[in-house]
């Protein structure tokens, strides 16, 4: 489950703990909000600790990637330094894309 350390992400951990799923937590730090942001990965990873959740953490250099290209969001510049040539791997939940980062069952 992608979680950026927010009361959201962290309401449906606990939500996904409670119903017993499986699953692992995956946060990018963008390095967008200085200080923050790695405060927000260091939450993350001690969540994922001190409650036994697989984590797993990246750190993006947006500034290094964002803007090379008319229109490039975060999406598409992550889809380029991932090798990732098809958006539809992202979007429509396909188990596939996650296992290739080798998240989930195979």
């Amino acid at each position: 489950m992608a979680t950026s350390g927010g009361i959201d992400s962290i309401v449906l951990v606990h939500l996904f703990q409670k119903l017993n799923f499986n699953f692992a937590l995956a946060h990018c730090n963008f390095q967008l909000r200085n200080l923050e942001s790695d405060d927000d990965q260091k939450f993350v990873t001690n969540f994922a600790k001190l409650h036994n959740i697989p984590c797993f953490i990246t750190k993006f250099d947006t500034k290094k990637y964002s803007g090379f290209a008319f229109g490039m969001g975060l999406e598409r510049t992550l889809m380029v330094k991932h090798g990732i040539t098809d958006m539809h791997d992202i979007v429509e939940g396909d188990v596939r894309f996650s296992q290739s980062f080798g998240v989930g069952k195979k």
